[in-house]
């Protein structure tokens, strides 16, 4: 093992000619043009939705509402990300690094820590930053619709989103530095939002997520466990850096070369292979044994036979997956009914990504073409019977808020607007996920899209942005509705006039699944 000072300055000499090389290959034009772009159009974003959120502020009881479950519901969130980080830390996470670091300098006479510990702040500065910018905005627009001063939501936004990172940050690092098990992981994980929901359920403030919390309802409630929360934080941060040398090479390894070509994935904009390596990443493994024993074989329904079989031998992390999104789906169309209309976009996205879970056969189906040629079946035929399955089980999912507010005895009124929602949202959200599966990384070798270079880039977005806006599109009944409801028009017409829409564009991108043939690459 080299000295501990030598090391320091070789690494150093090191990492500056890797900067300067980086930094001789930038075009500090393109790469200013690029940041200006981002920002005009962030801004424009923020801008956007804030206007659209409105300044209308809530009742009086929904003020008292958050004022006292505020922060007990954002540290059950809060808690659910910190066990995610639990299990990506077990699995040798949050590091990322290139693999030649990996081989030449984790494998050589050094100590880990000095290798670690450049990466590993870079990666906390982006963290931070991008977690202070995001608690930002949300403050921004909390502002909106909550009483207190503007700049203390935006301060305090800010606040909750940097330290609500830097554990994250610092749970995956200690759970990588101590090597702590997938099953100790979820453990603990699990234990977190279990010790997060009892501060819920008995209205007590003993979490550390909730003092974490604490520190975004502060515009509205003072509490001292706030103070608590930043010194949470940065102790996490500190102890993930000082568990930080006692990593699995090996692990970081194969993190390494994922992560590069999760990178490249998400460049040539092919999602289908973005969902495959973040499962890689993720370890997931179908169940040997099913959830439920049926009969797989037979004559009769042999494409609803075997997605069930694949369904009933999901992994848990996959169904825990599939459950919180549609959660949150069912979370954000609530907040919609009660008069924050935008969030039926993050209703749309969250269902969205559940349907990319639900429909994994017809992706597998896609993914190996003469599979599908070899099938006495046309290829479209096919992946249009592979829809079924997914609609039961989101069938199922929309079915579980639509009896509650029947049986507690909700007006029907809302009633009628859930239903109408439930089906526009299990139809478009199926149609989006399975159209988003079936036209997979675009063809930038068209001669199409040779032939209008222009406009390239405004093709390109628009073909990105028609899956998830189907899916969204599936929520549109609940705004409608909210504006019959504000302007005085019947509330249910309005929300079953947009089922017939949405039905049609549904039916026309199913429509479009159901004449494609076999992929070729």
């Amino acid at each position: 093992m080299l000295d501990r000072v030598q090391s320091k300055s070789m690494l150093h000499e090191m990492r500056t000619l890797q900067r300067k090389r980086r930094v001789e290959e930038v075009d500090w034009v393109d790469a200013i043009y690029r940041a200006y772009v981002i920002l005009v159009l962030s801004l424009i974003g923020v801008l956007v939705v804030s206007a659209i959120v409105g300044d209308g502020h809530v009742g009086h009881a929904t003020v008292a509402d958050i004022e006292r479950n505020g922060a007990p519901i954002l540290s059950i969130g809060l808690a659910f990300v910190i066990a995610g980080a639990l299990r990506s830390g077990s699995r040798g996470g949050p590091h990322s690094l290139q693999p030649a670091d990996v081989h030449h300098l984790l494998l050589a006479p050094l100590e880990r820590d000095l290798v670690l510990r450049g990466p590993a702040i870079r990666q906390l500065r982006v963290i931070a930053v991008s977690s202070t910018v995001l608690g930002a905005i949300a403050g921004n627009l909390a502002l909106r619709r909550l009483p207190g001063g503007g700049a203390s939501w935006v301060l305090y936004g800010a606040a909750f989103g940097a330290c609500a990172g830097l554990a994250m940050w610092g749970a995956a690092a200690m759970a990588s530095g101590h090597r702590l098990s997938r099953v100790a992981a979820s453990l603990a994980g699990l234990g977190l939002i279990a010790w997060a929901g009892l501060d819920l359920a008995v209205h007590v403030t003993t979490a550390p997520t909730t003092w974490i919390s604490a520190i975004a309802i502060l515009p509205l409630r003072t509490q001292y466990v706030a103070v608590v929360g930043p010194i949470v934080a940065l102790a996490a941060a500190i102890a993930g850096f000082i568990a930080i040398g006692g990593i699995s090479i090996e692990a970081t390894l194969r993190r390494s070369g994922l992560v590069g070509q999760l990178r490249f994935a998400a460049t040539v904009q092919d999602l289908r292979v973005v969902i495959l390596l973040h499962r890689q990443l993720a370890s997931e493994l179908p169940r040997r044994k099913p959830w439920i024993r049926h009969r797989a074989h037979g004559s009769l329904a042999p494409v609803w036979r075997r997605d069930w079989s694949a369904i009933m031998r999901w992994p848990a992390s996959r169904v825990l997956r599939v459950i919180v999104l549609g959660g949150i789906a069912i979370a954000a169309a609530i907040g919609a009914w009660l008069g924050t209309t935008p969030l039926i976009v993050v209703a749309g996205i969250a269902a969205f990504v559940a349907a990319l879970d639900v429909s994994e056969g017809l992706a597998q189906e896609v993914d190996h073409p003469t599979l599908v040629d070899a099938r006495p079946v046309s290829p479209g035929w096919l992946y249009a019977r592979h829809l079924a399955a997914p609609v039961a089980v989101l069938a199922v999912i929309a079915a579980v808020p639509l009896g509650v507010l029947a049986l507690s005895g909700h007006a029907s009124t809302t009633v009628s607007v859930a239903a109408a929602t439930a089906i526009t949202a299990i139809v478009g959200t199926i149609a989006g996920a399975s159209l988003s599966i079936v036209l997979g990384p675009p063809p930038l070798g068209s001669p199409f899209l040779m032939s209008f270079p222009e406009i390239m880039g405004t093709l390109l977005i628009a073909r990105q942005a028609v899956a998830p806006g189907l899916a969204i599109a599936g929520f549109l009944p609940i705004a409608f509705a909210v504006h019959a409801l504000h302007s005085g028009h019947p509330v249910v017409d309005a929300a079953n006039a947009t089922i017939g829409p949405v039905l049609i564009a549904s039916g026309i991108a199913i429509g479009y699944i159901g004449s494609r043939g076999a992929k070729r690459y």
